[in-house]
């Protein structure tokens, strides 16, 4: 039996704490709700018994999506535990050749969070990559949060209707 982290971010040491302050403002979280640092993450999960880690990253510039997709495959390299998902943004010229780029490279799935990425999971750009996932790789979308309509569960429906092969796990859409 495995015990699994399914929704872990780590980011590289030199921004992990911008990062981490980012996503605790944005979700109001505590002052010390973890650093972003790989080594925090396995210190912690280590303690808690966790044996493999997914991790999920999220493109906010369209322009930084490739290096952050690196970065992942890079800590997937060295650390066993991890299970990487790579991410798309809607904004991307090429969002197919990345998509495939992420297929190629062996990652797991493919991580959106539309809301603080500022574009709907209905976002008909993001329709050719829907369509190169489907039956080969999940998507996991962040679902649902109330304080913007980019995730709204009825923008799932239309992405689903459009795309009935899509894998799609959707996080949080219960709050």
């Amino acid at each position: 039996m495995y015990f699994i982290d399914f929704h872990c971010h780590v980011y590289p040491n030199a921004i992990a704490p911008k990062a981490a302050d980012s996503i605790r403002k944005f979700y109001r979280l505590g002052d010390d709700y973890m650093d972003g640092r790989v080594q925090t993450l396995l210190d912690y999960g280590t303690k808690a018994g966790v044996e493999k880690f997914v991790i999920l990253p999220v493109s906010m510039r369209p322009e930084r999506t490739r290096h952050i997709n690196d970065f992942i495959l890079s800590q997937v390299a060295v650390q066993p535990r991890f299970l990487g998902f790579g991410t798309i943004h809607a904004g991307m010229e090429n969002i197919t050749e990345e998509v495939q780029y992420i297929m190629d490279k062996g990652l797991r799935g493919l991580k959106m969070h539309p809301d603080s990425q500022v574009f709907a999971i209905d976002d008909e750009r993001l329709f050719p990559a829907y369509e190169m996932l489907q039956g080969k790789l999940p998507v996991m979308l962040h679902m649902g949060d109330k304080r913007y309509d980019y995730s709204n569960p009825a923008r799932l429906r239309r992405v689903l209707d459009n795309f009935p092969n899509l894998q799609v796990i959707a996080a949080h859409f219960g709050g």
